[in-house]
């Protein structure tokens, strides 16, 4: 109520929703790559409901260096969900998803979010797919993206896939996935390498899941990352940077997440901080770098938590904007949201872009209405952004 968050959709979304069929009907394929028989997973928390992107990996073959293609299938949450319907109002007004201890405000109904936009195990659904064609190493070789149908073989969970990473076995029955998983848990810890060789920061919080059961009571689990959610976050990384740089390359207005450089005044109190616990840092280039360096020598120290708070604080926060301004955190030049349509509107409309791409849709007078809508739109999103982070944290302050 403090923020304004609403929990109920409006009866013409939800007639809306009810109106969008529950499976993929052979119609709705037309004009779509039939991706079906390539072995496609995913893999989310335990008790994840809304599946919206999934995994594939191919070999492409005659290629003596033993090129990948990896395929990251986002559900193609913009094909059910017009522009200037009640479901596509709605959705802009929330923005995004809220997670709140206990339950989620979603941004979209479940009809849509749990069911035909959800990629779940053995269903057809409608997916935009990025192919990313990448050696063993991670140098992208070439990038593109189709509008596709897939189906998922298996749900796998991040503890199946560590355990596996570990030494131990996928679940009986998701085996024939192993040598594709193996490929993407070396390929991913290369990526994630070349990120942070790159300057991109890397923060050791342990972060925390706060759950509330039926009477109430609190329950938080730290959540680790691991070899398992980095191998989905290194790909997710991957094909929303090289979407922004398509997008840019083409110069056709965007959503980017965009993070500036930190201010001069910040910078200097951060130095002041960290001296006084025995840290120094050269103000003439501060680079994401040599803060990337400082979080390596705390790391693992008593003050590592410290160290990684005062470093945040005196960043700036990342935003939605209609210009390209890069991403001082991961070190990117091009940065968007492309992976998450389901419970993220810029995602949405990220998607609504490529498509009119993909389908020559793109006319001029479509393009300045999108450079007229966008600064607005970003500033929107960005908005209700913080005021579900601070929704999530005042009331899991009041659990605790």
């Amino acid at each position: 109520v403090k923020y304004g968050l609403k929990a109920e959709f409006d009866p013409a979304t939800l007639a809306e929703a009810a109106a969008v069929p529950d499976t993929v009907t052979p119609e709705l394929m037309e004009g779509r790559t039939d991706y079906r028989k390539v072995p496609t997973f995913t893999i989310d928390g335990e008790d994840a409901k809304d599946f919206d992107d999934a995994i594939s990996l191919e070999r492409l073959e005659g290629k003596k260096d033993g090129l990948l293609r990896v395929g990251v299938h986002i559900a193609d949450v913009s094909y059910y969900v017009a522009e200037g319907t009640s479901l596509d109002k709605e959705a802009k007004e929330r923005a995004t998803s809220v997670y709140l201890p206990g339950r989620v405000l979603p941004m979209l109904p479940e009809e849509l979010s749990n069911g035909i936009c959800s990629l779940v195990e053995g269903e057809p659904r409608l997916a935009l797919s990025a192919f990313i064609d990448v050696t063993r190493t991670g140098e992208v070789k070439a990038f593109k993206i189709k509008e596709t149908v897939i189906q998922s073989d298996a749900r796998l969970t991040y503890e199946q896939v560590q355990e596996f990473a570990e030494g131990g076995r996928l679940p009986a029955g998701k085996r024939k996935l192993e040598r594709d998983v193996k490929v993407l848990l070396n390929l991913t810890q290369e990526l994630r390498q070349q990120r942070i060789g790159a300057g991109a920061l890397d923060f050791q919080f342990t972060e925390a899941k706060v759950d509330v059961d039926e009477q109430g009571a609190l329950h938080v689990t730290p959540v680790r990352s691991d070899a398992a959610r980095q191998l989905i976050e290194e790909l997710m990384l991957l094909a929303n940077r090289k979407v922004a740089e398509e997008l840019t390359k083409r110069d056709v207005p965007a959503l980017y997440r965009v993070h500036e450089d930190p201010s001069e005044e910040k910078m200097l109190a951060l130095q002041k901080a960290l001296a006084r616990l025995g840290y120094t840092l050269d103000l003439e280039h501060a680079r994401p770098q040599d803060l990337q360096a400082i979080l390596r020598q705390a790391a693992g120290k008593p003050e590592a938590q410290l160290v990684s708070t005062l470093l945040l604080r005196s960043l700036k926060q990342a935003r939605y904007s209609s210009e390209n301004l890069g991403h001082y955190g991961l070190a990117f030049e091009n940065y968007l949201h492309f992976t998450s349509p389901i419970r993220r509107y810029p995602d949405l409309v990220v998607h609504r872009v490529v498509r009119s791409i993909l389908q020559h849709r793109l006319s001029p007078t479509l393009k300045e209405r999108m450079r007229t809508d966008f600064p607005q739109l970003a500033e929107h999103a960005s908005e209700r952004e913080r005021i579900a982070e601070a929704a999530e944290r005042d009331l899991t302050r009041y659990y605790h």
